[in-house]
């Protein structure tokens, strides 16, 4: 399986993005989510492009639109998989800290990359232009693990 290098740069650019924009957070009940709000429509949806998941509301703040790209659950393990790696070590420690309040809350099987990829099958989930399948998706977010050792 190769991987498309005009993907890896748009997962590279989203890496960026959400270092300086993003986070990622786990609510009381365990609940794990990615969230990047911007007063732009289009940076967010590059951002989304680059996953092929998650949804992008408008709100408003001061009569001024306001624009929030989120993922949660199954889809939110899958970006915060690909993230991970290549996100700076404050990122990295917060999509960790995540990750451990929903283990601390007794939810950790959901979030399992093994449980991700049953599930998206078992659903019959979109086909995402990349990755086509959940299979693919837990292949690419293994080999990503080999970025780390590049140097910043």
């Amino acid at each position: 399986m190769g991987i498309d290098l005009r993907w890896g740069q748009e997962l590279a650019w989203a890496a960026g993005f959400f270092d300086g924009e993003g986070h990622c957070s786990a609510n009381r009940g365990g609940y794990v989510s990615i969230m990047v709000s911007q007063r732009h429509r289009e940076p967010l949806e590059r951002f989304q492009a680059a996953f092929a998941v998650g949804k992008i509301y408008e709100t408003e703040l001061r009569g001024k639109p306001l624009y929030h790209y989120c993922v949660g659950g199954i889809d939110g393990r899958y970006v915060c998989d690909l993230l991970r790696p290549i996100v700076c070590s404050i990122k990295r420690e917060q999509i960790d800290a995540a990750w451990a309040k929903r283990e601390a809350l007794g939810t950790a099987t959901y979030g399992s990359p093994e449980h991700h990829a049953k599930q998206m099958i078992a659903a019959g989930k979109r086909n995402p232009p990349r990755p086509k399948t959940a299979l693919e998706r837990e292949q690419i977010s293994r080999s990503h693990l080999a970025i780390e050792r590049i140097p910043r």
